[in-house]
Parts: structure tokens; C-alpha cells; sequence
């Protein structure tokens, strides 16, 4: 079954709805006017024979009927008679109804003296201006339903235009198609509108993210597959050789510690795989932390290797209260220290430093004599990319590390850039500083 549309619906609804109220004012104000009508004839007719009525009080009985007949001379188009108290007629006129029940016509009773009393009809032309009244009374409510009818159209065209409009642009955005955004209204219809334009422009924002989660996440799955399935083949061959004696009996030892070696840097690139996947969805802490104490709180741990690298490792942060998650913070810090340990040369030297902005505070690590080409740069946050492809598990890198890094600053919502200065290559983060409220 065909569903009526809106517009029928507030159309009809409009139209029974004024036509009632119109019938109603017509019923009400047919009364007053019949009424009123009445009661006009009334004291018209009175009236007319006012002038009669009192010549027959100032007659003797005798005399009412000459002076009813000179009357009736005179005002050929009245129709009355005198009737005595007993019922009797002392005069009528030629077409007088002398039945005392008169039906559509007015009868008006006026009393002569003690004895007789004067009944008079309302005229035939009084009855045709009530005719004429009437006729033009239904002429102005035809017009007024007519006029109720196209108001009733014009309204309902008024009303559900724009919510048909919002019903095809709806229609659209469920098929996620480009919807403009509409004239700006001022009323509840232009509010729901934007409201609806919000909300598809949240739904398509979120849509991208989660492709983008979801190519992510297959390219993430595809790179982890390759870097297990590479070192469990190569495994897999030894253990083989093996077991078929291919080896001499004094290279066995040193091939089950290779296997040996294998199997740690899986475990730990297992590892490493398992705390990216406890990212999606992090617990963020934020507290106020002075940026020098968590800069120093990470970095204690890797003087050691910096020290047995003979590189420098300059630290100038200064006293900034900021607000952050220490533990994401940290983790995220120090996989940029060692991948800045790890691509500063020998005896090279390692900069961490902050500078004060307007609402943040920008810490940055700057690993002197290195550089990146500039289309590498951005690649170096995709999981298990390596600048150096001569590079293998050996040296302990998963390629992970950035992956981890962007991650968390993600999380956290804090800027951070990666970037080739004059000196070397520079990572940068703009951590909020905490406001202090008076």
C-alpha cells in the first residue's frame, strides 16, 4: 500500500481543521444574526403600524373599523386584523392569515384597548431581504472554505517543503553520498538541520578513521607476518639440516644458538607487537609533571649504552609544569631517545632540550650528524620500515619504535613533528602546559 506523503497529510489535517472552525463560526453567528434579524422585523413592523395602533386608542369602539379600512387604503401591502379578547375578527385585510399560526413569517401582536387587540404579518418584502441576506451569507462561506482551502495548501506546501528536503538529504547521507549544506533557517526546522549536518560530518570523520584503522591494521598484519614468517623458515631450514646430519656434530652447538637467538628476538618482537596492540585503547592519566623530571627519569636507563657509544648526551630542560600520562610519556620518550642513540654516529652528540610557548611546552631531540632523505621521513612511523635496509634484527630494531611512538603522542593528543635541522635530525613534541587557576 502507497503511504501518503507528509504534505497530504498536513494538508488534510489543516483543511478539516479550518473547515470546522469556519462551520462552527457560522453556526454561532447564524443564531445571532437570525436573532437579530427577528428581532429587527419586529421593531419594524411595530413600527409601521404604530401611526394605526394609536388613532384606534384615541377611537371609540365604533369607529376602529373605518379607521382600520382607511389604513388598510392607504397601505395596501399590510396584512392585519383586529380580534376582539373573545376571539371574534371585527377586521382583516383581503389576504390576511387569520389562523394565528403563521409558519415563515413573523407575526407581531399589539394590544388596541381592553378589548381588542391588533395582529399583524410581516411583509413579503421583509421576507425577500431575508431571502437576500441569506443567499449572500452562503456566498461569503463558500468563499470562506475556498479561501480556507488554499490556506490549508499554502501552509502545508509551507511546513513540509523543508522537511522533504531533509528527508532527501538524509537519503543521501545513508548513502554516504557528498551532501551540500543548506540556506541557513532561523527556526527549530534550521536547527535540526545543522544538527543533522553535524552529525553526518562526525559520521563521515569517523568512517575515514576507521578505514584508515582498518589499512592500517592489514598493512600491520602483513608486515608482522613477514618479519615472523622470515626468522621461522630460516629456523625451520636449520633445524632441518639438522636433524638430516647436514652439519658436522662440532656445528650443531653453534647452530642451536643461532635458533636460540632467533627464537629471543621473536619473543621480544612478539612482545613489542603485544604492547602496540594494547594501545588502542590506553587509560590516559593526565597530572601536572615538571617536563625536567620526566626527561630525566627516562633517559637514566639508556647512559649506559650512550656512555659505551662514546657519544655526548646534552640535557637542558627547563622547570615547566605540564600535563601529560607519565607512562605513556615515558615509553614514547624513550623509544625516541634510542632511536636517536641509535642513528647518532660514534662518539657523536644528542641534544634534548625544551623551549616555552605560549601554551605548551615543545621538547625536543636533536641527534647530531644524521640525516633523513625527505621523502623517508613520513615512512618512518609505518610498522617495521627500516631507513636502512642492509639493517637486520641483530643490531635490535623491530622498526616498531616510531610506530609505538606516534601512537601514544596520538593518544595523549599532543603535536609532535620529526624533521631534518642544519645540525642533524630533529623530533619535536608540544606538551600542554598546565594553567595554573588563581
Amino acid at each position: 500500500m502507497k503511504r501518503r506523503g507528509i504534505f497530504i497529510k498536513v494538508f488534510i489535517y489543516t483543511s478539516i481543521f479550518i473547515a470546522l472552525l469556519v462551520c462552527v463560526t457560522v453556526v454561532v453567528f447564524s443564531q445571532q444574526f437570525v436573532s437579530f434579524y427577528n428581532s429587527s422585523q419586529l421593531q419594524q413592523i411595530t413600527n409601521s403600524y404604530q401611526r394605526l395602533v394609536e388613532e384606534l386608542q384615541n377611537s371609540p369602539n365604533d369607529q376602529l373599523i373605518g379607521k382600520a379600512l382607511a389604513f388598510h387604503e392607504s397601505n395596501q401591502s399590510f396584512e392585519f386584523f383586529i380580534e376582539g379578547k373573545d376571539g371574534s375578527i371585527l377586521f382583516s385585510t383581503p389576504n390576511a392569515n387569520v389562523s394565528k399560526s403563521v409558519n415563515g413569517t413573523l407575526m407581531v401582536m399589539i394590544h388596541v384597548n381592553q378589548d381588542y387587540t391588533l395582529r399583524a404579518n410581516s411583509t413579503s418584502g421583509m421576507g425577500e431581504n431575508f431571502k437576500g441576506l441569506a443567499i449572500k451569507a452562503l456566498a461569503v462561506l463558500a468563499l470562506m472554505l475556498m479561501i480556507s482551502v488554499f490556506g490549508a495548501l499554502a501552509f502545508a506546501r509551507q511546513m513540509t517543503q523543508p522537511i522533504k528536503q531533509l528527508a532527501q538529504l538524509t537519503q543521501k547521507m545513508a548513502n554516504l553520498e557528498d551532501v551540500p549544506k543548506g540556506p541557513e533557517r532561523k527556526d527549530e526546522l534550521g536547527a535540526l538541520a545543522a544538527d543533522v549536518h553535524y552529525m553526518y560530518g562526525k559520521l563521515k570523520d569517523e568512517i575515514k578513521k576507521e578505514r584508515e584503522i582498518e589499512e592500517t591494521q592489514a598493512h600491520f598484519f602483513s608486515a608482522a607476518s613477514h618479519e615472523l614468517k622470515t626468522p621461522i623458515a630460516a629456523m625451520s631450514v636449520i633445524l632441518e639440516a639438522i636433524d638430516n646430519n647436514v652439519f658436522e656434530p662440532s656445528e650443531v652447538p653453534e647452530q642451536l644458538r643461532l635458533c636460540r637467538k632467533m627464537v629471543e628476538e621473536q619473543g621480544r618482537l612478539v612482545g613489542e607487537i603485544l604492547g602496540l596492540s594494547s594501545l588502542e585503547t590506553p587509560k590516559v592519566d593526565l597530572q601536572a609533571y615538571l617536563i625536567k623530571d620526566l626527561v630525566e627519569s627516562a633517559i637514566s636507563p639508556y647512559l649506559p649504552l650512550v656512555e659505551s657509544r662514546g657519544q655526548t648526551l646534552i640535557i637542558n630542560a627547563q622547570d615547566t609544569l605540564v600535563v601529560t600520562d607519565s607512562s605513556l610519556f615515558q615509553k614514547a620518550f624513550s623509544n625516541i631517545l634510542l632511536n636517536a642513540i641509535q642513528n647518532t654516529p660514534t662518539g657523536g652528540r644528542i641534544s634534548v632540550f625544551s623551549e616555552e610557548r605560549e601554551s605548551s611546552s615543545r621538547l625536543c631531540v636533536l641527534n647530531e650528524g644524521a640525516r633523513i632523505p625527505e621523502e623517508l621521513l613520513l615512512k618512518l612511523f609505518e610498522p617495521f620500515f627500516r631507513q636502512d635496509k642492509s639493517r637486520n634484527r641483530a643490531d635490535g630494531r623491530s622498526g616498531l619504535g616510531l610506530t609505538i611512538v606516534k601512537r601514544m603522542l596520538t593518544t595523549l593528543e599532543v603535536p609532535f613533528g620529526l624533521e631534518n635541522a642544519e645540525s642533524g635530525v630533529l623530533f619535536w613534541m608540544e606538551i600542554p602546559v598546565c594553567v595554573e587557576i588563581e
